[in-house]
Order: C-alpha cells, then structure tokens, then sequence
C-alpha cells in the first residue's frame, strides 16, 4: 500500500471519530489531545514545549528536537520526512519485505549493463537466491543486515561497488503508528482550525 492510501486508512479508521483538545499551558507549553470520546483506542496526546514535542499513547512515544518553538500551527504543516529528520526517541520505520524485493531487484537491473555474458547468470541467480532469503527469512532491518554480513554483501559487491550506499536500506518505510503521529497531528489542527472560525 503506498504511503498517501496508508494516511487515508488511518484517517477513516483510526481518526474518523476523533475530538482534537488543546490547552495552553504556559507560554512555554500546550497540550493537544486528539481521542475518541469514551476510548483510549488510538489516542494520542502532543506536548508541545520550547523547542520539543512530545507524542504519547496508544499507538506509541516519541521525541522530536524542533529548530524553532514548538507550536501546533507550525509542526502540524511540517512534512512527514522533515518532522522525523527531529527525531530524537522513538522508533518510526518498519521493514516491507515486497519494497525490498522490488528495490533490491531494480538496482540489480541497473548492474546488468555493466555485465559481462558470463556474469549474467551469476547475477540472475544472486538475484533469485537473495529474493527468497528476503521473502522467507528477513523480517526487520536487523535481519537484513545479519544476512548482508554474514553471505550477500560481497557478492552484491561484486556488481555494484556502490552497494552500501542503498543495500541495508532496502525495504524501510515509515511505520504506521509513525504516520498515524502525523496524521493525527494535522487532522487535529485541521479541526481545530475549523471551530475558531
């Protein structure tokens, strides 16, 4: 699923019934707390202090290290990539074994230009063999890089000098309790916005 459906199912089924409440606290800090009345399911509370948010509840912590004052009008129009380029605690990216297949499979393709006849084959089957010890036996970030070590990356090596460059990164996306942050915090604002007027 490509990130923009993933925002739009956690809109409609993590959110749609949500109530955004916000607080000043001081000049220094606020709070928003975005839930659905009754449950704590899918909660989420933003504290927003000096240069810091802090994201907590039920779908996760974090936190970022803002340049500027923390304030809900301007994180809530940050980019989903510029806000976790802040990060300071929290994990976001989760590993897609498809993504990975298709990226590592695409770069392959680029080495076979390079490619001596001889070496086709040898590229053909590093390219099958790798595939499924994605698909069977790599389920997180830490696995591939176990496998890349332990048996593949030499033999990547051997096509794509450059290979460090992409090959442990291969598969990685945002997590969606990362994107339901972000979602949550600009459905949030949005209806917040929508009640002063």
């Amino acid at each position: 699923m490509e990130e923009e459906q993933r925002k739009n199912y956690i809109k409609e089924n993590w959110f749609k019934e949500h109530i955004a409440e916000f607080e000043r606290l001081s000049e220094k800090a606020s709070v928003l707390n975005f839930h659905k009345p009754g449950t704590i399911e899918f909660s989420v509370t933003y504290i927003f202090y000096e240069n810091y948010l802090v994201i907590k509840g039920d779908i996760g912590e974090a936190m970022f290290c803002l340049t500027e004052k923390a304030e809900l009008s301007r994180v809530a129009q940050y980019d989903t990539y510029y806000l976790f380029s802040k990060r300071k605690l929290g994990d976001y990216m989760k590993f897609n074994s498809e993504k990975a297949i298709t990226e590592f499979a695409e770069s392959m393709e680029e080495c076979k230009e390079n490619c001596e006849n001889d070496e086709l084959a040898e590229l053909k089957e590093l390219v099958e063999e790798f595939t499924n010890v994605i698909r069977n036996e790599i389920s997180d970030s830490e696995q591939l890089a176990f496998h890349l070590n332990t048996e593949y990356y030499t033999r990547i090596s051997k096509f794509d000098q450059e290979c460090c460059d992409w090959i442990y990164s291969i598969g990685e996306e945002i997590s969606d309790r990362a994107l339901g942050w972000c979602v949550g915090l600009q459905m949030a604002y949005e209806q917040l916005k929508k009640e002063r007027l």
